[in-house]
């Protein structure tokens, strides 16, 4: 439910927005903005990139603060011995995650923990277990993909899958009952896009919205662009790679929705094909991709603390695409 305050800043919005000087989705930033929807960012995180943006700066001082917050560190170094970034060997500490990572992978591992929190400290509409299922989902595809078609931008392709759809709360919290319409369709069975629909409604998507978030945070544009433009096409000015992460993010995200909720496999084979040729990644590795894929999934969610679809559930599901997908030709549908 949304406060009076805060309905009648929405309806102003709404009715008065494109009437004034300011464009709508400046209009829509500076409503989030303003509802405190955006949270501060952490101190340790703000002394952790004034550090790092200097070129010469002191690892020992990065080395120091991390240590200095033992729940960060630990996360990271979970997050960074995760099967999914594929280390040949256990890091053990925050010296090493830096030396194998590179501090601008380490710094995304940091903002990108603290901005799930932006998730699990917001009541919304949202129904939070199927956004986290579909958003380990995503990210987990998303890196595998990486690491056969970007494999230098694996970690921050993860990331960008991770967190693509938080503006989705962002915009559930900020405008209440008004997002609740599209709100009630990112379930299971509900649109594949809420993009058109926030367009056509608020003059602003889901992936703008959280691109606000991210660069506010200072994420490396190479994330925020991917993040902003995850439903469509990038602008032809962007960097080069932006436009390969965004089929990546963007694939990874249609095939996650399918995973989360199809339990018929021949809509999974077909959801399959396209997706990884919209991901341009050869079609015969995705038989690898997807058995490991739970128990990353698993992983991940133990490591960022949240709730995900029971797990004999999504076993079921996955085991009848593994028999479907690996089925001899000649004897139902196959990818060889």
């Amino acid at each position: 439910m949304t406060t009076s305050t805060q309905s009648g800043c929405v309806d102003c919005f709404l009715w008065q927005g494109a009437r004034r000087s300011k464009s709508v989705r400046q209009e829509i930033a500076d409503l989030i903005e303003q509802s405190a929807a955006i949270p501060s960012v952490p101190q340790v995180v703000v002394r952790f990139l004034e550090i790092t943006q200097d070129p010469q700066f002191d690892y020992g001082k990065l080395v120091d603060l991390l240590a200095s917050d033992p729940g960060m560190t630990g996360e990271i170094l979970r997050l960074a011995n995760s099967a999914l970034f594929g280390v040949s060997r256990q890091i053990t500490s925050i010296r090493q995650a830096m030396t194998l990572l590179g501090v601008r992978r380490i710094r995304s591992l940091v903002l990108a923990r603290y901005l799930i929190s932006v998730v699990n400290d917001r009541s919304t509409v949202l129904d939070v277990r199927y956004f986290w299922r579909r958003s380990l989902t995503s990210a987990a595809l998303a890196a595998k993909l990486a690491r056969h078609r970007l494999a230098s931008l694996q970690e921050e392709t993860f990331i960008a899958a991770l967190l693509a759809d938080v503006g989705i709360v962002l915009m559930a919290k900020t405008l209440g009952e008004d997002y609740q319409p599209i709100g009630d369709r990112y379930v299971p069975g509900g649109v594949d896009d809420t993009t058109s629909l926030e367009n056509e409604q608020f003059g602003a998507t889901h992936g703008e919205v959280t691109a606000l978030l991210l660069d506010r945070w200072q994420l490396p544009a190479l994330i925020t662009d991917t993040v902003k433009y995850h439903h469509g096409e990038p602008p032809a000015d962007t960097e080069p790679n932006v436009g390969t992460m965004v089929r990546l993010v963007s694939a990874s995200d249609r095939l996650a929705k399918h995973l989360c909720e199809s339990h018929d496999a021949s809509t999974m084979v077909d959801a399959c094909y396209q997706c990884m040729a919209a991901a341009d990644v050869n079609v015969s590795l995705l038989p690898s991709i997807l058995e490991e894929l739970e128990e990353d999934i698993a992983d991940l969610a133990r490591v960022l603390r949240v709730a995900v679809l029971p797990d004999r559930v999504y076993e079921r599901i996955m085991h009848e695409i593994r028999e479907h997908l690996s089925a001899p030709a000649g004897g139902g549908a196959s990818l060889y």
